[in-house]
C-alpha cells in the first residue's frame, strides 16, 4: 500500500518536475548578457554587423541618425521582386540625410542578387547574408520579405511582414513622423553608445 501511494505521488509530481528542469533548460539558451539572441521591437540593432556583397563590413555610421527601412528579400521571391521598384522609390523620394533604405539579400549566389538589382535599377544599398545568420538567428525572419523600420536613435520601431506599397502615402508619413520624432529630441545617437 505505501508503493501504490509513494507511485501515484511521483506520477503526480512528474508534469511540475519536467516544467521546472525545462525551465532550468531553456534559461540556458540566453545570450551572455540574459536577453535573447533575436531582435525585437524595441531592440537597439548597435552590434549587429552587416557585409555587403564581397563579404566587407558595412559602415555602422550609415545606419546613425537615420530613419531606416531595412528590407530582407531575395531573388526568388516573387513578392520581394514586386515591392522592389517601390523600395526605390521611396529611396529617391526621401532626404538622404534623414533616411535609408537598405536592402539585406538572402540569396545564396550573390550573382544573381546583383544581376536582379542590374536588371530593374535598384541602387539603393545592398548587402548580402546568404546563410541567412542575421534574418534567422538575429532578426528572426520566418518568411520574406521582411521589413525593420528602425528609428534614428537605432531601435527597431516596427516589423513588417509581406510585400508593401513603400512609396504610398501613408508609408512616407509615417516614416517622416519617424524622422520628426527623432529630431525633437536632443542628443544624437551612435552606434556601440548608449
Amino acid at each position: 500500500m505505501f508503493g501504490l501511494r509513494f507511485m501515484r505521488y511521483s506520477i503526480s509530481a512528474l508534469p511540475i518536475t519536467m516544467l521546472a528542469i525545462a525551465s532550468v533548460l531553456l534559461s540556458g539558451c540566453a545570450s551572455d548578457d540574459g536577453q535573447s539572441s533575436l531582435l525585437d521591437v524595441g531592440d537597439l540593432i548597435s552590434e549587429v554587423q552587416f557585409s555587403d556583397f564581397e563579404g566587407t563590413a558595412f559602415p555602422r555610421s550609415e545606419f546613425e541618425n537615420r530613419v531606416v527601412v531595412l528590407n530582407f528579400w531575395a531573388s526568388w521571391c516573387a513578392p520581394c521582386r514586386k515591392e522592389m521598384p517601390s523600395l526605390q522609390r521611396l529611396a529617391n523620394t526621401l532626404n538622404k540625410d534623414k533616411f535609408k533604405v537598405i536592402g539585406v539579400s538572402v540569396d545564396d549566389d550573390a550573382n544573381l542578387a546583383t544581376e536582379f538589382l542590374l536588371q530593374h535599377d535598384i541602387s539603393f544599398t545592398n548587402l548580402h547574408d546568404p546563410h541567412q545568420t542575421l534574418a534567422i538567428n538575429r532578426f528572426g525572419i520566418t518568411a520574406y520579405p521582411e521589413t525593420m523600420i528602425i528609428s534614428a536613435d537605432g531601435k527597431i520601431v516596427r516589423k513588417i511582414l509581406g510585400e508593401q506599397a513603400w512609396d504610398s502615402p501613408g508609408m512616407i508619413s509615417l516614416l517622416k513622423r519617424l524622422s520628426d520624432k527623432a529630431s525633437s529630441q536632443t542628443g544624437s545617437f551612435a552606434f556601440g553608445k548608449e
